[in-house]
């Protein structure tokens, strides 16, 4: 059993001309609505083995709230660029190659990508992730390369459901 947790980055800064895009950083909601987010995760009994981040800050933001609430090392987060691409189709590849011990996985990224990656990988569909919105899908697959719609959404949940 593998168990896959999307998780969208939670709610940032308004684009400023002078700063780019990947620099977007949370946003006092988006602190508040990570934190929730990590405490409803860690209530549904979630094993993290491994956390994968888009490199915009706002996501990696993200990632760092949820790996302290997990006890996970935060220089162990795993920073990929391709993520903040926002592509389904490379975040299903990236997600195809990873390491076979490893079982539960925290994919922190965009949208609509996160939602595109979900739909394509569960049994039920969602209509879109809210900023900070979380999907556990779980796979009875031996390795992550045979990775398929073959997944089982177990929960999506955001913000506004937990409050």
């Amino acid at each position: 059993m593998r168990s896959l947790y999307l998780v969208r980055h939670a709610s940032a800064s308004i684009d400023s001309p002078t700063r780019k895009d990947i620099d977007r950083a949370l946003n006092h909601d988006g602190i508040a609505e990570a934190e929730i987010m990590a405490k409803y995760l860690r209530k549904q009994n979630a094993q993290i083995n491994l956390i994968v981040s888009s490199t915009a800050l706002r996501a990696y933001t993200t990632s760092i709230i949820f790996a302290k609430h997990f006890f996970y090392p935060i220089p162990e987060i795993r920073r990929e660029e391709s993520i903040f691409l926002n592509n389904a189709e490379n975040d299903f590849s990236l997600l195809s190659s990873m390491e076979d011990v490893i079982e539960n996985i925290l994919f922190v990224g965009h949208n609509p990508s996160i939602t595109q990656l979900a739909n394509s990988l569960s049994d039920t569909s969602i209509s879109s992730f809210k900023p900070a919105g979380i999907a556990c899908i779980e796979f009875e697959i031996e390795k992550w390369e045979l990775l398929s719609k073959k997944g089982v959404l177990k929960f999506y949940s955001d913000p506004a459901l937990v409050m």
